[in-house]
């Protein structure tokens, strides 16, 4: 899985661009150490901001290079409450995708299959995220009764945002920015998918109370102006809750790249019908 939320690499230095993957690879480290190694093919990009905007600034950011076979004690490292955190929330999440999509589209079998393979690693999931499973369930429930787009994001965000606030204990401010950054992948990953949800009969936010369109590029064409305007209010939000935190330079440096470089050039690639496709993160 490899997510909306990455690096645009041509303004960033090699170094800065090894202290997001220390996040990153933290982040799938996290997923083996609590979940065990076939849990880190369900790490995301997206994870790698989460773990980067929430870090607590008295906690040491490990250099992962080379998966981190350099650090001694892997397990208590990344068996900290903070890793423990952020491998059950990107677990959390993957599981509910998988869930929406098998109940979206019963013939997905690549979900079937997905939730098949990994069944091992979602069972603890599920124990050791007790407290937070009936958020998703509740979500997942009501999603089919949204009369509109508007209706549907504003339970996702609060779904978001109770998950988020309840699991980790990091500033309001950039529990706000992890949120609003959820929200465009929220938006995003709709518009990108428009085209095979149409084609497989499943649920997408597109679909309620607009036009019936035949194809994807029929879609981007007339709803253009409307997903131009619905993104600028988005990023909008990003940046507002982006203004409001306190990072240290790197750190500020690597968002600054997401906010302001990244997520616009994906958004006009998605906008354009141009599909994403998966790139190394140090590589040129």
């Amino acid at each position: 899985m490899f997510g909306y939320l990455r690096l645009y690499k041509d303004t960033l230095t090699l170094q800065q661009r090894k202290i997001y993957r220390d996040y990153y690879c933290s982040s799938c480290l996290a997923l083996k150490q609590n979940y065990n190694r076939v849990a880190r093919f369900l790490l995301s990009y997206d994870i790698g901001y989460v773990a980067l905007i929430l870090f607590p600034q008295t906690m040491k950011l490990e250099p992962c290079g080379d998966c981190g076979k350099h650090i001694s004690n892997q397990r208590s490292c990344f068996q900290q409450e903070y890793w423990q955190k952020i491998a059950m929330y990107e677990m959390l999440l993957v599981r509910m995708k998988l869930m929406d999509n098998v109940r979206d589209n019963r013939c997905n079998f690549l979900a079937h299959c997905l939730q098949s393979v990994f069944c091992l690693v979602f069972r603890k999931a599920n124990r050791e995220a007790q407290p937070y499973l009936h958020y998703c369930i509740e979500y997942l429930q009501q999603e089919c009764i949204y009369q509109d787009y508007t209706e549907a994001e504003q339970s996702y965000l609060l779904f978001m945002k109770k998950l988020l606030w309840s699991i980790f204990d990091g500033p309001e401010e950039k529990l706000l920015l992890t949120l609003m950054l959820t929200r465009w992948v929220y938006f995003i990953d709709a518009v990108d998918d428009y085209g095979e949800d149409l084609k497989n009969g499943s649920f997408n936010l597109f679909r309620l109370n607009t036009p019936l369109y035949s194809s994807k590029a029929e879609f981007l064409s007339g709803e253009s102006e409307r997903l131009h305007i619905m993104y600028q209010e988005i990023h909008a939000s990003i940046s507002n809750a982006f203004n409001r935190c306190i990072f240290n330079k790197q750190q500020a440096l690597i968002l600054n790249n997401l906010i302001f470089e990244s997520i616009p050039k994906i958004t006009e690639r998605i906008m354009n019908g141009e599909k994403l496709i998966h790139e190394k993160i140090l590589k040129g």
